[in-house]
């Protein structure tokens, strides 16, 4: 895994049609920020993504960077500690990406964490576990 395979373009997801949603997320070139959208295709009510990466979203708005509080790279895993966008959880999201093939990663299943960051709360996105992305150039 390297930085250039994450930043060359945003990553979505496939359609989940249970849902109506797709997640689509991209970095900075510096791997200092993270942008994650949750969008609906038809339900003009908005996504149902559930709770674990709802403070998470970006809602739509192009602007509502997290911030990228830690990387690891580790062959072709990395494991990124990132804080919500609006700042309204005391805490932090870990989430661990592993790269399948030249086109391809998936978010990898991370034990429940119990630990803290920076003196901070970590939590994990559950709903994301398993889920493919591709570089959104490709779609």
């Amino acid at each position: 895994m390297t930085k250039a395979f994450l930043y060359k373009s945003g990553h979505l997801s496939p359609y989940f049609s249970k849902y109506d949603i797709y997640y689509e997320w991209k970095f900075n070139k510096k791997m200092t920020r993270f942008w994650f959208d949750t969008q609906a295709i038809w339900n003009g009510d908005g996504p149902n993504a559930g709770g674990d990466v709802e403070l998470l979203d970006s809602a739509g708005n192009s602007e509502s960077y997290s911030d990228i509080e830690s990387t690891t790279f580790k062959g072709n895993t990395v494991t990124l500690i990132v804080s919500p966008p609006t700042g309204a959880l005391d805490g932090y999201y870990k989430i661990k990406i592993e790269r399948i093939s030249k086109r391809y990663f998936v978010v990898k299943k991370i034990p429940k964490p119990n630990e803290r960051f920076n003196g901070k709360k970590v939590y994990r996105t559950p709903s994301l576990f398993g889920v493919r992305f591709v570089n959104s150039e490709l779609v």
